[in-house]
């Protein structure tokens, strides 16, 4: 069983789950971060070698291994609104290593390239072998703004295109052999066994302090040479990854409680800060602007680093403090109104006080001073709420009942122009049941066409888009097509590193043709052997990889 699309908007993790959030970070963080000292080349940069040892195909099966355990761990965050602004944040940044020919050509073709929201309220990021990079809630609420989190992005993508981690893993599994087993073995206990995790952190953490030190050193200050060019040529201001770190170093001097270990793994010296400060010298000004034109609107962005932030807050008392929190009046920024108006409505329904959330929002969309881009997060916002089964509030039902049609037109524009949110969104609204009674039947049924033909399209592109798979299966079932919902359903664990899930899923699929006794297409059907037989043999490939 997957998770439902409401999974998309939770509440926030647990105590327990934000524990082993901790614990996977650090176990990945550290023993990736603190295996050997590089020799120091003529240039004060490191001689790294070509990190030859370790094949492109191994590591991304490596990254295959450890996935399954992230995901099932729990702290996967798939909001489509989060989702969508990590990735406006993370092409521009991809695209920028390609054009710099950081990229080699079947670097690109072998790696996944996936990232992944945690709930996490710590500040922190990381990257794991194969082109796999995580992200905490905690680390994009409190980026100071747009540019500060590429610069994160930046820097974790410049460690994966120097072959950092593959340099890393080689050098272990010729040179300390546990070390690699202990990485590996500590994120397979994310989820499942977290007083193991902790043993294990601990244990590597003795072994490798110094190691940990130099090596930091070394290899920070490459992929922050590395990372400062991308992150200007990508077009957002370089002195993001200054500001980033200056905000996180100044909360947590004043509150040192580990909420920070972003600041462990990748301290920040003085001889960092001298370095990048040298070479912003060289870098175009770009202070003017802190994105790409055209991409972000900073007032929609501030938005979703206040959802962010709301999303992984964990107690209900917290929440309703938020969703209470007194709208200004008077003179005060327009940009002051819409967050607080938009902290309260989604506090209140992260709070369960479905109620309460829906005035604040309606509000905000009934204003006429909200520009597009922030007109464009609520909506998804209201469309994603109408996809979950909640009654209506009497007092609101009429006119969201009016609003809605409207809302869907806007979003499958957006979704035609090629935004996911807002495809997403609508997708999850037409495969809801409330939608038949929001949009009557007929009208109903031409979004699901809609949502169906806008999903096709969109998953020729990004066919590693596991929610839109997931939501594929949802409308594929509604349509009854069984055997496309089976193919959605595989896709959707195949997304997810879950290759096993893949397979019965495959093979449930196989059956299905078998018992139809040639009734199904002859194109589906061939699709559904050409996907089993890939399944088997990258199960197979995985299973050959050892530590």
């Amino acid at each position: 069983m997957h998770r439902p699309l409401s999974a998309a908007y939770p509440r926030g993790a647990s105590l327990a789950r934000r524990f082993r959030a901790g614990v996977f970070v650090t176990v990945v963080g550290l023993l990736l971060c603190c295996m050997y000292a590089p020799v120091r080349a003529a240039n004060g940069l490191p001689n790294l070698g070509g990190g030859a040892d370790l094949s492109l195909g191994d590591e991304r099966r490596l990254g295959q291994q450890v996935m399954p355990n992230l995901h099932g761990s729990g702290l996967v965050v798939e909001d489509p609104l989060l989702n969508q602004y990590l990735y406006d944040l993370w092409q521009p940044v991809f695209n920028a290593a390609v054009a710099r020919g950081d990229l080699a050509s079947d670097m690109q073709a072998q790696f996944a390239w996936q990232l992944w929201l945690l709930n996490a309220p710590s500040i922190n990021a990381f990257a794991l072998p194969g082109g796999y990079f995580g992200f905490h809630l905690g680390l994009m609420a409190s980026a100071p703004d747009d540019a500060a989190l590429a610069s994160v992005l930046a820097h974790e993508l410049s460690h994966v295109t120097q072959r950092h981690i593959a340099r890393i893993v080689a050098r272990q599994e010729s040179q300390a052999p546990w070390v690699l087993a202990a990485m590996l073995l500590g994120v397979a206990t994310v989820g499942a066994n977290a007083d193991v995790g902790t043993a294990l952190v601990v244990g590597g953490q003795a072994a490798a302090i110094q190691g940990q030190l130099n090596f930091s050193r070394e290899m920070e200050q490459e992929a922050d040479r590395q990372g400062l060019m991308v992150l200007s040529d990508a077009g957002f201001d370089p002195k993001g990854f200054v500001r980033l770190f200056d905000e996180l170093q100044r909360a947590n001097s004043l509150n040192d409680d580990g909420a920070f270990p972003y600041l462990r793994s990748h301290p920040l010296t003085s001889q960092r800060v001298a370095d990048m400060q040298a070479r912003l010298f060289g870098l175009p000004d770009t202070t003017a602007s802190t994105a790409p034109p055209g991409l972000l609107n900073p007032d929609a962005s501030a938005l979703l680093r206040l959802r962010a932030q709301v999303l992984m807050t964990d107690s209900t008392e917290a929440l309703l403090a938020l969703a209470s929190v007194t709208p200004p009046v008077g003179s005060v920024p327009a940009t002051t109104r819409w967050q607080v108006g938009y902290q309260r409505a989604i506090a209140a329904w992260a709070a369960q006080r479905h109620a309460d959330a829906w005035p604040p929002l309606l509000a905000l969309l009934g204003a006429t001073d909200t520009p597009e881009a922030v007109q464009q997060v609520l909506r998804e916002t209201a469309i994603g709420w109408l996809a979950e089964p909640h009654a209506l509030p009497p007092e609101v039902a009429v006119r969201v009942r009016q609003s809605v049609e409207g809302w869907l037109a806007a979003a499958q524009g957006d979704a035609q122009a090629g935004r996911r949110a807002a495809l997403l969104v609508l997708a999850g609204l037409v495969a809801a049941p409330a939608a038949s009674n929001l949009l009557g039947a007929d009208v109903a049924q031409v979004r699901v066409d809609d949502a169906v033909q806008l999903l096709r399209s969109w998953l020729v592109r990004y066919p590693q888009d596991g929610l839109a798979w997931q939501l594929m299966s949802r409308l594929e079932t509604a349509q009854n097509r069984p055997l496309a919902a089976l193919r959605a359903d595989a896709e959707f664990y195949i997304t997810r590193e879950l290759l096993p899930s893949a397979r019965d899923r495959l093979k449930a699929a196989r059956d299905l043709i078998a018992r139809s006794k040639g009734a199904v297409n002859e194109t589906d059907a061939a699709i559904i052997y050409a996907r089993e037989r890939w399944v088997l043999q990258a199960i197979a490939d995985a299973s050959a990889v050892r530590p």
